[in-house]
């Protein structure tokens, strides 16, 4: 599974609006439809049915306020730790299931991700 696009014309790698769903769903965090497109809409300072795409400075952004939106108490005494809860309880797990699945087309080298964040 490949949540990650790359276009010819610019050379940028992006994520869809619906892909960046699909990750969230898939790393089984369990948040309501509406929190996240409030969450989208709020982070991207846009309304979500205008979102094509979601370039790589705006996926960090949003993973950053889905740390929040999963971890609230923690992100308010350390952002940095919610972070990095929702990065190794949720999205490190989902990156190992796709490797072990033949899943690492998941953002290219996905194995280099995983060791470096161990």
């Amino acid at each position: 599974m490949s949540y990650a696009d790359f276009t010819e014309k610019t050379a940028v790698i992006f994520i869809s609006h619906n892909k960046f769903l699909k990750m969230v769903d898939d790393a089984r965090l369990k948040l309501h439809q509406n929190d996240l497109s409030i969450m989208i809409s709020t982070t991207l300072q846009t309304k979500t049915s205008l979102i094509k795409a979601i370039a790589f400075n705006q996926f960090l952004e949003l993973l950053n306020s889905l740390s929040e939106l999963v971890s609230p108490k923690l992100f308010c005494t350390n952002p940095k730790k919610a972070l990095q809860k929702l990065l190794t309880k949720h999205l490190l797990v989902l990156l190992q299931r796709l490797e072990s699945s033949d899943g690492a087309r998941l953002f290219g080298a996905a194995g280099i991700y995983s060791a470096a964040l161990h």
